[in-house]
């Protein structure tokens, strides 16, 4: 098993990455079971937590639980904007067979990796036309396919199913866009393999778009295992509060022979955005100009010639005019300014002027 990771490692490190999966809007994989095949993207930090209230009766095994858990999941993007590494907890504590229990349900650590982006071509008519935007697309049908590979930490508590023993999960999870609102996710898990207790599970879900902000879903699940067959549905609706936060509701119920119970759940989607790109140089390749014929080069010789004669000729004409223009310009007539004449007063004599007084 573990030459297996290492070649998938490999697989990763050397495959061309040219295509980005980053969005500018926060892409969390909760509240639903099925995720997306999607990284979050290369410097992206983002974090997902779900507090549930969980009870499950299965009556032909005698197996019932009570259990209030916090389930986290930390999501990181490096190397490629198609890889991505998990961290996962869950931490439980209720009644399991009447019998009191608290601690780690499950510790594991994992690698998604996106193989195959399928991207939707736009032609300029779905931009003219809503119809053909939002309605359904064959081209839509081909699905984004990712694998992603886990390790089960024998850290979990001896009380659950898996605790003390170290194991390994396999997924591979698609998405189909079927249009620029609907989309439709498969995922297929093999959970616990080399433990103590293995399960097959297969979940489908669709999520619908609404006023940008609101994304509500609806998911069918099936679990298979040695013991017992069962079933979950469930709905829930995501919030999107802002382009790093969202928050959403979940229920889920069980169905099968002998088998009831629900799972309620508020979630919360973080994300720290350091996304980065990688940009590449690419040297423009020269233009390669195809020989000219007899006719064109005589053609330029002549249009040269042409140019040559209008540049001699041209300082001549200006020449000429110049000529022109000093001979027709006449001397302009200085104009007399008038000097203003002082005008006489008569002095008065001194005696006059005191007696006036």
């Amino acid at each position: 098993m573990n030459r297996i990771l290492l070649s998938i490692f490999c697989f990763i490190l050397f495959t061309n990455t040219n295509h980005a999966q980053y969005t500018s809007i926060i892409n969390a994989n909760r509240p639903g079971d099925t995720q997306t095949p999607y990284a979050v993207g290369r410097g992206v930090f983002q974090i997902e937590n779900s507090v549930l209230s969980n009870s499950l009766n299965k009556k032909n095994i005698n197996y019932k639980i009570n259990t209030f858990s916090n389930d986290l999941d930390i999501h990181y993007g490096f190397l490629s904007e198609r890889l991505e590494a998990i961290l996962n907890h869950r931490f439980s504590y209720g009644d399991i067979n009447n019998h009191n229990i608290s601690g780690t349900e499950n510790l594991s650590i994992g690698l998604k990796y996106l193989i195959y982006e399928h991207v939707n071509k736009e032609s300029p008519e779905l931009k003219r036309s809503w119809k053909r935007r939002y309605g359904f697309k064959y081209n839509g049908l081909i699905p984004s396919i990712a694998i992603q590979a886990k390790y089960h930490t024998p850290l979990a508590d001896d009380q659950f199913y898996n605790g003390g023993l170290s194991s390994y999960s396999m997924s591979i999870i698609t998405q189909n866009n079927i249009n620029q609102k609907l989309c439709l996710n498969n995922q297929l898990d093999y959970y616990n393999y080399n433990g103590n207790y293995a399960q097959m599970v297969y979940s489908v879900s669709s999520s619908y778009v609404v006023a940008r902000r609101w994304n509500p879903y609806v998911q069918f699940q099936f679990f298979g295992s040695k013991d017992n067959h069962y079933s979950t549905i469930g709905l829930g609706t995501p919030f999107l509060v802002n382009k790093n936060l969202a928050i959403a509701v979940n229920y889920k119920t069980s169905l099968g022979n002998g088998i009831s119970g629900h799972e309620i759940g508020l979630n919360l989607a973080f994300r720290i955005d350091k996304h980065y790109d990688r940009w590449e140089y690419i040297d423009e390749p020269e233009e390669v100009k195809a020989p000219k014929t007899k006719k064109e080069e005589e053609e330029i010789i002549e249009d040269d010639e042409f140019i040559d004669t209008l540049l001699e000729e041209a300082p001549k004409e200006k020449n000429k005019k110049r000529e022109k223009t000093v001979k027709e310009e006449k001397p302009k007539k200085e104009k007399k300014v008038k000097k203003k004449k002082k005008k006489k007063v008569k002095k008065e004599p001194i005696e006059d002027v005191i007696l006036s007084y």
